[in-house]
């Protein structure tokens, strides 16, 4: 279990790496080339910086809605097994005991 929680914190960090990474390299690079002039050039780069602050929530959001998704449908699934077995487990007893009843008439 722990491995999983592992697994799954260090996808969602290294995906948010790799995008972040991705974003302020090309980003800057593509307003370098756009906006020369140096004041105009903060303001986006103030525009830039609530975008990836936006885009950075929406990514987080489908991260972990995904992780939470696949962690109950496997929750889900492990219920049902555990209703099964108590099913066997109880129709197992259940026969036992009649069993026990047809070799020991007495009880």
């Amino acid at each position: 279990m722990v491995n999983r929680k592992l697994y799954g914190a260090l996808k969602i960090s290294a995906i948010y790496l790799i995008a972040g990474c991705i974003w302020i390299i090309s980003s800057d690079t593509i307003l370098k080339l756009l906006i020369p002039d140096a004041d105009e050039y903060a303001v986006y780069q103030t525009y830039k910086g609530w975008t990836f602050i936006l885009s950075s929530a929406v990514l987080l959001f489908t991260l972990l809605y995904s992780e939470f998704k696949k962690r109950d449908m496997i929750e889900s699934d492990l219920i049902k097994n555990l209703h099964e077995k108590k099913i066997l487990l109880n129709e197992i007893h259940h026969r036992v005991k009649n069993n026990q009843r047809q070799v020991l008439p007495n009880r």
